[in-house]
């Protein structure tokens, strides 16, 4: 039998790349008034803490040039989409610390059309993030029969998870649900998340719609 060729369909582009951060952004991310997220008495009692302002980025224009150069290459250049007819526009974005303990429970981030996150400072073992399969079982499955596989790859796999750097920028659909791993390190760990949408012209004739 010839050789098969396989063809991934329907691909969730996750952009990967680092950026030799100022330590200008270094500093603005840590220096951020944070605020705590417990709840006790719900799954995000251990997520961290969050920026009170969540439209940080409206104030941070040296990270922004940062953030919106890899994101308008993710949007234009990878996912292809027309520049001359939608424009990328900042919808919020907030700084994350995480202390040893910290985790972030599993979420996607609504209202949003491409999320991202950049990493200033990750201490050794600060916890990883984990995507998972938007439908919750891959393209060989059922939601009532599901194989053990052999070895995963990008045909099979129901999750796939990357150890942050500093420097690292990430950049994926805002649908895509994702977990932060527990903070096993010394030292805090800060981020900053990002969403951006896309306003202007969508489809032509009686199908045209202006955001």
């Amino acid at each position: 039998m010839n050789e098969p060729q396989i063809v991934a369909l329907f691909s969730q582009p996750l952009y990967i790349n680092m950026e030799k951060l100022p330590q200008s952004v270094i500093d603005a991310v840590a220096n951020t008034e944070h605020e705590v997220l417990e709840d006790n008495d719900s799954l995000y009692a251990k997520n961290g803490l969050m920026s009170k302002d969540r439209q940080w980025l409206s104030t941070q224009q040296e990270t922004r040039e940062i953030v919106e150069r890899h994101l308008d290459h993710y949007v234009y250049n990878t996912l292809g989409i027309a520049r001359e007819r939608c424009q990328l526009t900042h919808q919020s974005s907030w700084c994350n610390m995480h202390t040893p303990g910290h985790c972030g429970a599993g979420h996607c981030h609504t209202n949003s059309m491409f999320s991202g996150v950049l990493y200033t400072q990750i201490p050794e073992n600060s916890g990883t993030i984990r995507f998972h399969i938007p439908n919750m079982f891959p393209t060989y499955a059922t939601q009532t029969v599901l194989p053990d596989i052999r070895e995963s790859n990008i045909y099979n796999m129901r999750e796939a998870e990357i150890q942050p750097q500093e420097g690292m920028i990430l950049c994926f659909p805002s649908h895509l649900d994702h977990t932060i791993g527990v903070h096993e390190g010394v030292g805090k760990r800060f981020s900053m998340a990002f969403n951006y949408f896309l306003k202007g012209a969508f489809g032509y004739d009686d199908n045209a719609l202006t955001i």
